[in-house]
């Protein structure tokens, strides 16, 4: 169960993050988030749609060039942070034991100071934040929609499946056993689950996604021409 502390520090990353975006920006640049239950796939599909975007004239009758934000967004915020990518990737989702991170930082990166979990998921959500105003991005997982749900012009995608079709798709991708990829499968649904609770200070709420498709009984082609046609509604593109 959330802390009260847990939610204030959640609170107050949202102000910050909404008074920034509201100062600085007269006009909002259309951007789009990405989520996914692990097993889904995304790596294509965001792939594929950005190539289309980046391709398309926007509103203005401009070709602007879109960008895929993944792995982006733990570097910018290891830089922030001043402490090696490998670091805040392993504390980004997972939940971190005091002794192990004590133990590891001594070892391999003594020379730096150790962050804290807020420090690390802040400073991702404020990398992902300004992403989401220079605009004309997909943003990739890491609480993205959690982070940018008030932003104007954006769109919020989500991809899940019933767990029994996502262990077998992870089964065969990481070539392991059922057994096992179930076990991971749980393991980064919960992680996932954690950091967008993190954000949104408060429980999960799936009404942060505009649309949510179902991998298993949609095609990657059509969950792309679908996606397509909701940015050309929105003006995204002409």
């Amino acid at each position: 169960m959330k802390t009260i502390f847990s939610d204030y520090i959640s609170s107050k990353v949202q102000d910050t993050l909404q008074s920034d975006f509201d100062s600085k920006n007269a006009k909002y640049v259309p951007f789009i988030t990405f989520s996914r239950e692990y097993g889904c796939g995304g790596d294509h599909i965001t792939q594929k749609i950005c190539s289309v975007l980046s391709s398309c004239s926007d509103s203005d009758g401009k070709v602007c060039e879109w960008k895929r934000i993944n792995h982006e967004v733990i570097a910018e915020a290891a830089a922030e942070i001043g402490v090696p990518a490998e670091i805040v990737k392993e504390m980004t989702y997972q939940k971190i034991d005091d002794y192990f991170v004590s133990s590891f930082f001594n070892f391999s990166f003594s020379k730096y100071s150790k962050p804290s979990v807020d420090t690390v998921r802040n400073a991702i959500a404020r990398v992902i934040a300004k992403f989401a105003q220079e605009g004309r991005v997909i943003i990739l997982g890491r609480g993205g929609a959690s982070i940018t749900r008030h932003y104007e012009n954006s769109l919020h995608i989500r991809l899940h499946a019933p767990i029994e079709w996502r262990v077998k798709q992870v089964a065969e991708r990481e070539k392991i056993s059922i057994e096992k990829a179930k076990v991971l499968t749980k393991k980064i649904d919960s992680e996932r689950y954690a950091l967008r609770n993190y954000f949104e200070g408060a429980a999960s709420d799936k009404t942060i996604f505009d649309v949510i498709y179902n991998s298993m009984t949609l095609s990657e082609d059509e969950i792309i021409e679908s996606i397509l046609a909701i940015a050309r509604k929105k003006g995204f593109i002409s």
